[in-house]
């Protein structure tokens, strides 16, 4: 039962290109929102529970972060969008190797966006060591 709940987020994660922005918004001034959402429904469908919970917490934080700083990713959309699609093909296909590689991928550049936005200084080498860790 689980795993066909798990299927049906997925597939309606898959769909998310058919995501609109609400009324009063310009395309792709929500796509911070959809993209945690997104994130979070990939979290909950995988099945591991206190994953899931940890999961929902750090995406609260996230959206308190992007608030705080009113982070615009507007600029990033497209590349959103088509980290997630791929992300989502990976999953489908059952390519695990390749789905981390994207996820990885995705969430460098997720950071890289945020501090390029940021006032002070980012370290890029002291991410790379983070992130290879």
């Amino acid at each position: 039962m689980r795993s066909s709940r798990g299927i049906g987020c997925c597939r309606r994660a898959w769909r998310w290109g058919r995501w609109r922005p609400r009324p009063g918004k310009e395309a792709g001034a929500d796509v911070d929102q959809a993209d945690l959402q997104f994130q979070q429904e990939l979290a909950d469908a995988a099945g591991l529970d206190q994953s899931a919970r940890s999961f929902h917490a750090l995406t609260l934080r996230v959206r308190m972060f992007i608030s705080v700083l009113q982070l615009d990713y507007t600029p990033a959309v497209e590349r959103i969008v088509h980290d997630d699609r791929r992300l989502m093909a990976e999953l489908i296909a059952g390519r695990a190797e390749e789905a981390v590689r994207t996820w990885r991928a995705k969430l460098d550049n997720a950071v890289r966006h945020m501090s390029a936005l940021a006032p002070e200084a980012f370290d890029a080498d002291l991410w790379a060591r983070l992130s290879r860790a």
